[in-house]
């Protein structure tokens, strides 16, 4: 299974370089969260317009659910108590850089809404 991760490009470019992503969402940690946010492709646009309406681009970590499990990461699915369309696959642990199976740039105008590309790595798929 493929969960998405919305981060920004220079966290992403960051972590691609450590080995490991540790942001829990947009300006927070993994250590202030104790988890990282990640989402459907349902839910993606949601996240996108909640969250990132300000920013010019994310960069859409797509995350294999087998991979992270075997690097020691757990995915629980949860739903946050001001959230109607949870739950939410919530990552604890770190995201190793082997378990980020694409990564797919999206932009939009800030302020506007976003239009997610249609590409076969944002559906939902069973490994």
């Amino acid at each position: 299974m493929r969960i998405l991760h919305a981060a920004l490009p220079h966290d992403w470019e960051r972590a691609a370089a450590d080995g490991s992503y540790d942001v829990s969402t947009r300006g927070t940690s993994i250590v202030e969260a104790d988890f990282v946010h990640a989402s459907t492709a349902e839910q993606l646009p949601g996240v996108l317009q909640r969250f990132y309406a300000d920013v010019p681009a994310v960069d859409v970590l797509v995350l294999d659910v087998d991979r992270l499990e075997h690097e020691g990461a757990s995915v629980l699915w949860e739903t946050p108590h001001d959230v109607t369309d949870g739950p939410y696959p919530h990552v604890y642990g770190v995201v190793p850089v082997q378990a980020v199976v694409e990564v797919v740039r999206v932009e939009h105008e800030p302020g506007e809404p976003w239009t997610l590309p249609d590409v076969e790595a944002l559906r939902p798929q069973a490994t």
